[in-house]
Parts: structure tokens; C-alpha cells; sequence
């Protein structure tokens, strides 16, 4: 019997006379690996017949095989999630979800659950839960200590491990550059490379002491569901490839760590690692911070495959690669305490720029745009020369706390006239601290465009309420000088596309201002 083609499969899957319980309508999701519809009270998860090099799932019985493991496996982290693996068949001159007839292909049948409901909503949309790292502790502890050790025998497990780690680099650096940024990429590759290299023998030691075993494989925030609320569930396992699951329990929890400092639990995540050796679990830094950076380019390296793999356009997609990466690079590399005083007109995309720079740095930042909304009423009088000038003062005045405790600070703020600049490099030369001005640019149109699309709310503002007036004020005011002790750094910002901050981690390097976090 013909098989349909991948769009024909998905097309007819869209009817809901396709499914054996009451659906009113079908919505798909696409991924990388997967076709999922959501159809009534359940989920209906598709295997696509790629071939990823570590997935093959381009056979028939690959998928069959994928979907029955997917149920099995799952079941070990959650209760009633995971409902069965049925066939998809001809039926009545379209397609039935279970019943009889040769399989066309097969799928995961789950129940539904409410997206609000997963960690990475509730970490994005409200404060963590106070008891969430000894929920996630209680749930993850007795599975990372129990779960099956992994085939072969130490030296085996150990080549695997780093083959797959260095596979991974290899296929990540086959990407099209504009998904990934080539600098930023470069040194977490070579820090995770330099790694592997000094220390020939950790991996198998790891082995040898029993803690490369078979566990989730892909445990990051939005595979973990507060359901019901109060209780804990970890769903969605990499069911398609054991070599995958087979890893330091130190690499499986990585993931986790790493997306809970990037949604801004780093609390939750020191205390999971405390808990974890409180359990007798070792988990010894430098594997920490190695397999973070491993799992952040997973992360990156299967969001592309999505884009490259999709007949859609997937803008989106872009910017979560460029956001997973910055703070895959913040886990390897610490900033010394420095000042990166943000500049550009209205509309260059300045705020835009130096949120990324913090997810990348660490750096907190402080904007006059915050303070500007707090000082005035009227918008003419928070753009006046004397407010502006009081404002920027504010601004150093709230920075100097973080600065002060030795953590780099981002001023975010217009910075065009030169007693603003003068007054961040008195700042920072008061505090022993070089300055780096990051000058953002952007062509005029677009600049336009952003404040136009800012008055519509159609674009997020950062508090600003700069119009078209103060962007032709700035335009046309003489060009104010840097002061000489301070670096410059431009970065060009006229795409919709993520900007790239190459040239400013260029600076940093070269001046010697970031840290590898495994010296």
C-alpha cells in the first residue's frame, strides 16, 4: 500500500474525523524530530522520517519502535501523561488513530495538559515557586540514583561520552553562520575542546565510578510540569536514541541548571546541585560548567535543525538561538567588573542590545528609561537638558551598588552628549573599572519604523517614549566625542534578525576582561 509524503501525512492528520475521540478543531506544532497535534484533551505526537545522524528515524519501524519507547521511557519521570502508542490507518477515505489496516505510521497518544502549567511559563510569567528546587530534588534524586547503568563497560562508556560530545560541536559548527554567531560559538567550542584535552581521563573515571547512566536526556524547564499544582512531572525524553540518554547524570542535569539561570532561577539552581551532593550524588563543578555548555549548544544545535528543516519562516527561532547561546557563553565565561555604557539614537534598538549583552555577561542593567518614568510626568519635561542630566546621574548613582560589589554594570541610555559620557567615565575610573561604550546603530528608516511601531504598541517599548521628534533632535545635534580612556565598540542593528555581539566579545577578549570559568 503507497505511504503518504510527510505534508499529506500532516494535512490529513488535521481533520478531526482522524482522531477516535470527540476533536472540534486540530492545532500542529512543528519540531525538529516531531509533528505534534493538539486534539481535544489529548496530544498527538508524529515521528518525522529524518535522519539527524543521532536520530534515524526514516523507517517505518524506526518510528513504530520511537513511539512505543517514548511511552515506556516517559513513564519513569511522570504518572499519567503518557496514554499509549497507536498506528495511524486508512479509514474511509481519509486517515483513523488506532483501528485496523496495515500502518501508515505511528504516534504517541498523550493527554493534554495546560501550557501554563510548565516550568519555563511559570518561571517567565511569575516569581519561582518557594519549595520548586526540593520539588524538583524530591522528583529528580531518586531517578538520577537508580536509574540502569549504561552498556559496555567503563572505557566504552567513557569514548561514547566524549564522541558524542565532540560530535556535537562538529555538527553544530556545519550550521549556516547566520544561526550561529561565529566568535561567540568559537570559544565556548574551544573551552569545551581545551576540556576534553587537558583532562584525557575524567570522562572514564566518571564511568568508573558508576555516573554515566541511562537517564532523560533533554531535562530542561519546559519538560517539567507544576501538575497539578503542588505535585511535579518531567515529561519528553529522548526516546529516539540511547546514546543520548547515556550520560554523566552531571550532563543530564546540566540542561536543567542551565535554563533555570537563563529563565532567572540561578537560586533554584544552586540549591538542586547543594541537594544533589547532600544526597551523595557527585556532581563536581568543572563537569558543571562543561556539560552546561554542552547542552546550551544542543539547545541551539536543534532549534537551527527546526528552522532548516521547516517549510515556514521561523523569525522567532532565530532570536532563541542567539538568546540560548548568550547564556550557554555566560556559563563558561565570567566578566570582570567593567562598565558598558550603552549609546545610539532612539530606535537603534539600544535596550534590545543590552538585554542580550546581560544574558551573555551577567552584567545587571540599570536604564534611564526606568528612571526617566519615575522623575517626570510629561513627556517633553523627561527629554528637557536639566532632567536628562539629573537622570543620567541617578543612573550612576543606582549602578554604583552592583558596581561596588564588583559585578559589571550595563547603563542603558542614550549617552549623545558629551557631559553624559564624560560623567560614566568619571563614574567607572571612580570605581577602578574600564569603560567600554557600546554604540549601537541602525539605519534611519528603520530607526523610524521602531518609534512609529512603539506608538502603536506593536513593539516591546523598555519604558521608552522617545518619538520621531527627539529622533530628529538627535540627528541633528553636532556629534559628541568619547572620552579618551574609554573603548569603543559598535554593533550594527538595522536587521530584525538578533545582532551580533561578536565585535564586543572581540573587545573583551582581547583586553582580557572575560574569565574562563574552568581556569
Amino acid at each position: 500500500m503507497p505511504s503518504l509524503s510527510e505534508p499529506e501525512l500532516v494535512q490529513r492528520m488535521l481533520d478531526p474525523a482522524a482522531y477516535p475521540w470527540r476533536v472540534d478543531s486540530v492545532r500542529h506544532l512543528e519540531t525538529h524530530i516531531s509533528h505534534l497535534f493538539f486534539a481535544g484533551d489529548r496530544v498527538v505526537k508524529l515521528k518525522r522520517p529524518v535522519d539527524y545522524g543521532f536520530a534515524d528515524l526514516t523507517t517505518l519501524e524506526s518510528r513504530e519502535q520511537a513511539c512505543r519507547d517514548e511511552v515506556r521511557l516517559n513513564r519513569r519521570l511522570t504518572d499519567d501523561i503518557y496514554l499509549e502508542a497507536l498506528p495511524i490507518v486508512r479509514h474511509d477515505g481519509g486517515l483513523r488513530l488506532g483501528g485496523d489496516g496495515p500502518p501508515l505510521d505511528w504516534a504517541t497518544v498523550m493527554r493534554r495538559f495546560p501550557a501554563e502549567s510548565s516550568l519555563d511559563h511559570v518561571l517567565a510569567n511569575e516569581a519561582a515557586p518557594s519549595d520548586l528546587a526540593a520539588c524538583l530534588a524530591e522528583r529528580l534524586i531518586p531517578f538520577h540514583a537508580s536509574i540502569a547503568g549504561c552498556p559496555g563497560d567503563p572505557n566504552e562508556q567513557a569514548d561514547q561520552a566524549e564522541r558524542i560530545l565532540r560530535e556535537n560541536l562538529e555538527q553544530i559548527a556545519a550550521i549556516d553562520t547566520y544561526a550561529i554567531l561565529p566568535q561567540e560559538f568559537a570559544l565556548i567550542r574551544d573551552l569545551i575542546a581545551e576540556f576534553l584535552d587537558r583532562h584525557p581521563d575524567r570522562i572514564r573515571q566518571r564511568a568508573e565510578s558508576g555516573m554515566i547512566r541511562e537517564g532523560h536526556g533533554d531535562l530542561k524547564c519546559e519538560h517539567v510540569l507544576l501538575d497539578p499544582p503542588g505535585s511535579l512531572q518531567i515529561f519528553d525524553c529522548v526516546e529516539f536514541s540511547l546514546e543520548i540518554r547515556c550520560a554523566d547524570i552531571a550532563s543530564d542535569l546540566a540542561f536543567l541548571l542551565l535554563d533555570l539561570k537563563r529563565l532567572g532561577a540561578t537560586g533554584v539552581a544552586d540549591e538542586l546541585v547543594d541537594r544533589y551532593r547532600a544526597a551523595g550524588l557527585d556532581l563536581p563543578d568543572e563537569e558543571l560548567i562543561v556539560y552546561q555548555l554542552h547542552r546550551g549548544l544542543v539547545k541551539v544545535k536543534t532549534t537551527a535543525l527546526t528552522i532548516a528543516s521547516s517549510e515556514q519562516p521561523h523569525p522567532e527561532l532565530a532570536h532563541e538561538i542567539a538568546t540560548w547561546l548568550h547564556h550557554t557563553f555566560q556559563a563558561g565565561f565570567e566578566l570582570r567588573p567593567v562598565v558598558l555604557a550603552m549609546t545610539g539614537f532612539s530606535g537603534s534598538g539600544k535596550s534590545a542590545v543590552a538585554r542580550a549583552i546581560a544574558a551573555l555577561t551577567g552584567a545587571t542593567i540599570h536604564s534611564t528609561d526606568a528612571i526617566r518614568s519615575k522623575n517626570a510626568t510629561s513627556s517633553s519635561a523627561r527629554y528637557a537638558p536639566d532632567a536628562r542630566l539629573a537622570n543620567y546621574h541617578a543612573l550612576v548613582e543606582r549602578a554604583a551598588v552592583d558596581l561596588g560589589q564588583h559585578s559589571p554594570v550595563i547603563l542603558d541610555g542614550a549617552f549623545l552628549r558629551t557631559e553624559e559620557r564624560e560623567l560614566a567615565a568619571e563614574f567607572a575610573a571612580a570605581h577602578y573599572a574600564p569603560i567600554l561604550f557600546i554604540e549601537v546603530t541602525a539605519n534611519r528608516d528603520v530607526m523610524e519604523r521602531r518609534i512609529l511601531a512603539r506608538g502603536r504598541g506593536e513593539s516591546p517599548s523598555f519604558a521608552s517614549e522617545a518619538t520621531l521628534d527627539v529622533l530628529e533632535a538627535q540627528l541633528s545635534a553636532p556629534r559628541a566625542p568619547f572620552p579618551a580612556a574609554a573603548t569603543v565598540v559598535r554593533i550594527e542593528n538595522s536587521s530584525d534578525a538578533p545582532a551580533s555581539l561578536d565585535p564586543l566579545i572581540e573587545a573583551l577578549h582581547a583586553a582580557g576582561y572575560l574569565r574562563s570559568r574552568l581556569d
